[in-house]
């Protein structure tokens, strides 16, 4: 099955200041149209708590460090505004 994984953000909670989002990982599996799968999380859905930020093109050796690390270089340069739903 192909794959590929995905590095970016998820809703870690909330805490006195606001929500948290920290890095993290999961991947995606080819089945007709890219699955995302998350086996790190009680749910192995991928829903809106999941911000994805850079895929990898799957199956090459090194991918998954190329991708992660210019998103931790990142982290502290951005700001995310929660929005209610409409």
């Amino acid at each position: 099955i192909p794959s590929r994984v995905v590095v970016g953000l998820v809703y870690a909670g909330a805490t006195d200041q606001g929500g948290r989002m920290v890095p993290h990982a999961w991947v995606e599996a080819w089945a007709g149209d890219w699955v995302a799968l998350d086996s790190a999380l009680h749910a192995p859905r991928v829903d809106a708590t999941h911000l994805a930020m850079a895929k990898s093109a799957g199956g090459e050796e090194g991918a998954v460090l190329d991708i992660t690390v210019p998103l931790l270089r990142g982290l502290g340069r951005f700001d995310l505004d929660w929005v209610d739903e409409p």
